[in-house]
């Protein structure tokens, strides 16, 4: 993977495509307008602070589209294309609850087994678009906190939005439509 471990801004010519993914390790990164195709995961962000990742796409990655470790990020714009029928997450963002907040804000998440998810963390989602998962499309848990409001969820397996394990959750006006139960 291109791995930035100082503070840089990385901003792609149009058609800029990186293979194998993008591991982050440093506080005040910005990564924009970059596509990723493939690694275990298309951005990986460790214990790293002030990540910016804006207008990035993900496709093909082999357990989360964006992975957050220990870390706070801003994610925007962004679209994460997972493999069908993979047991993966497209933006999992955990462990960072003493942290300033993060937020992920008008991404397009399609596939794979939960679309968002949160763990330990404190994380806006707002103005999403998750369609295609098959276990849970908006995840906040384990003892996370933070809003989730304005997103469409769509063609979703099992649970549309899910607030759990002593998680605070603050829900309003999402849209959610198309859910199949998981027999």
């Amino acid at each position: 993977p291109l791995v930035l471990d100082h503070a840089q801004t990385v901003i792609g010519e149009r058609g800029a495509i990186v293979r194998g993914g993008i591991v982050i390790t440093a506080d005040d990164v910005t990564v924009r307008d970059v596509t990723v195709h493939g690694g275990k995961h298309g951005i990986e962000v460790d214990g790293a602070e002030s990540v910016e990742l804006d207008r990035v796409v993900v496709e093909g990655a082999e357990l989360d589209g964006i992975s957050v470790r220990r870390g706070q990020v801003e994610i925007r714009d962004c679209a994460i294309r997972s493999l069908p029928e993979a047991f993966t997450q497209g933006i999992d963002i955990s462990f960072g609850f003493d942290l300033a907040p993060s937020l992920v804000q008008g991404c397009t998440v399609t596939g794979g087994l939960e679309g968002i998810v949160t763990h330990f963390a404190r994380v806006t989602v707002r103005g999403n678009r998750v369609s295609g998962t098959e276990l849970r499309a908006i995840t906040m848990t384990e003892m996370s906190m933070g809003s989730i409001e304005d997103n469409d969820v769509a063609g979703a397996l099992g649970v549309g939005i899910f607030c759990g394990d002593y998680s605070h959750c603050e829900i309003a006006d999402n849209a959610v439509a198309d859910v199949r139960p998981d027999r």
